[in-house]
């Protein structure tokens, strides 16, 4: 792990924040119970540390807001005219050709794509999803890939195109209206 190393490099901390612990990089840590672990040495320092959250939902936006604002109250920042912008390639609203696209791109895990998808379904009219491989997934990859495919099937997602070796996995367990292909060109 690398969170130790970085706690140290950058003491002495005042607020930490951890947004989630989830199937992520469990090429390197193997299970979720190491990645909490992982995740918990932020807090393991001589310096008191102000923990902020949890923030339940299931709005990202909104989670993300509200932690960035409970730093900023914890470091004694006027949070009342607080500016919060989405980072480039999470839940990114593009308008294109009269289409509205979700860009989600960015280091996709299981939980950022059951993130996309809940945003995707509060939209009308038909729901396209594209999705290319999550990387270090270790062991679960196939597993975890399959129910990403069976998740969007059943959160009503009209057509599923994806592209990469671990999305045949999600394109057969979505089934009718799913197609794989090749490469991002062929896409």
């Amino acid at each position: 792990g690398e969170i130790a190393i970085l706690r140290d490099l950058a003491s002495p901390i005042t607020v930490a924040v951890v947004t989630n612990i989830g199937p992520t990089h469990l090429e390197f840590f193997k299970t979720i119970k190491a990645i909490e672990k992982e995740k918990r040495e932020i807090f393991n320092t001589k310096y008191k540390i102000k923990r902020v959250g949890p923030f339940p939902g299931n709005d990202p936006d909104k989670e993300n807001k509200e932690a960035a604002r409970a730093v900023g109250r914890a470091l004694g920042i006027n949070v009342n005219k607080f500016q919060y912008e989405r980072p480039k390639m999470r839940l990114e609203k593009l308008f294109k050709e009269g289409i509205n696209i979700i860009n989600d791109t960015y280091n996709a895990n299981p939980h950022s794509v059951a993130a996309a998808l809940a945003y995707l379904q509060q939209f009308p009219g038909q729901k396209i999803f594209v999705f290319g491989d999550m990387g270090e997934l270790g062991g679960d990859g196939i597993v975890l890939h399959q129910q990403v495919g069976e998740q969007a099937k059943n959160m009503g997602i009209n057509k599923f195109y994806a592209c990469g070796q671990l999305t045949e996995h999600s394109v057969n367990s979505f089934g009718d209206n799913a197609q794989h292909f090749a490469d991002q060109t062929s896409l």
